[in-house]
């Protein structure tokens, strides 16, 4: 039962992780997208290697397996 329920979590936690990585990066390549219309330094290879490091954490992401390492047992009397 423990591993299940560290399986749902981390599952859950797995999602939020990819859902929050693909906003912030997301954000950050329309930001370099928007800045390289008004400033020729901004380089198309830094919103290309944004865009590689998004689709690599996206992989290792939806690749996260839960172990279960522990479980705590409380006795009471």
């Amino acid at each position: 039962h423990a591993q299940e329920l560290a399986q749902a979590r981390g599952g859950d936690l797995a999602e939020r992780a990819l859902m929050q990585m693909h906003e912030e990066l997301g954000a950050e390549q329309q930001r370099l997208i928007a800045l390289a219309q008004v400033n020729p330094n901004v380089r198309q290879e830094e919103i290309d290697q944004l865009s590689v490091r998004r689709e690599l954490l996206a992989v290792h992401l939806r690749d996260i397996r839960v172990r279960l390492d522990a479980v705590r047992v409380v006795v009471m009397r």
